[in-house]
């Protein structure tokens, strides 16, 4: 419980900080265009930082089977190009599987054998802000940590895949379920930071019908509070199970007929 009081303060102290962003087209290109520029650096320096610079990787417990040192990585990426690079790492096993980042079977690369868990595979240089959890449609569901930056990262993709659908800055309301998922509390944050405020959320089920953990239960109501006491406007979640989802359509419907669109 320390920890998640601690996690919570830390999405109250950084919230502000993320309300005042506004991603803008203009912003979102040079962001993107930049991105793909510095494509191989940026992949040379996060692996430097979040692998070799970090003794419980998994990923480095493979570099080391693979003889693959810093400066062999670095070299490759830099007279190979990066995906090139990437094709010669994955055929020497330095490669994660679906299965083994999930932490159901082990990494088995030769003599290698490594018995590895999700948390594993977490980043250790990000904040935690929030947690989530995976729908474990494949299996047992996954703890996800999510942080403030890696939201605000996702921006620039976000507001030009709306541009590019032609829905930018339509009327917008959500229709699923809360935590603990991760996608009504992803999509409230992204579309403030675009200038859209989302207007309603509607779910399907309520808190009680997800059996989510306690924590989660706690989290959907401390989320919202932080939000609007921050400044920003997380809407009210408002039942309408899948049997009266017409209620849905109709408040869409609404939007359309007084301002022209909905999204």
């Amino acid at each position: 419980m320390p920890s998640r009081i601690a996690m919570y303060g830390r999405f109250a102290r950084d919230m502000p900080r993320f309300l005042r962003l506004r991603m803008t087209p203009e912003l979102a290109r040079s962001t993107i265009s930049n991105r793909l520029a510095s494509r191989e650096a940026g992949f040379i320096k996060f692996v430097d930082r979040a692998v070799f610079g970090w003794d419980r990787s998994p990923y480095l417990r493979l570099f080391e089977h693979a003889g693959c040192e810093r400066g062999d990585l670095t070299r490759m990426v830099r007279e190979d190009g990066l995906d090139s690079a990437l094709k010669k790492l994955d055929d020497a096993g330095v490669r994660v599987g679906f299965e083994e980042f999930k932490g159901r079977v082990p990494i088995v690369r030769g003599s290698l054998t490594l018995d590895v868990m999700p948390g594993d595979f977490d980043n250790p240089f990000t904040s935690r802000h929030f947690e989530t959890q995976s729908s474990g449609s494949t299996g047992l569901a996954t703890r996800v940590n999510m942080d403030l930056d890696h939201v605000a990262s996702t921006l620039p993709s976000m507001l030009l895949t709306h541009m590019a659908l032609g829905v930018h800055g339509w009327p917008t309301i959500l229709y699923r379920a809360g935590m603990p998922s991760s996608i009504v509390t992803n999509s409230v944050l992204r579309h403030l930071a675009v200038g859209n405020p989302v207007r309603r959320w509607f779910s399907p089920l309520t808190p009680s019908e997800t059996a989510s953990p306690l924590r989660f239960r706690i989290a959907e109501r401390a989320l919202p509070v932080l939000v609007n006491r921050s400044g920003g406007k997380f809407p009210r979640r408002e039942v309408v199970p899948f049997d009266r989802a017409v209620v849905v359509a109709r408040v869409a419907a609404d939007y359309v007929r007084s301002e022209g669109r909905c999204l």
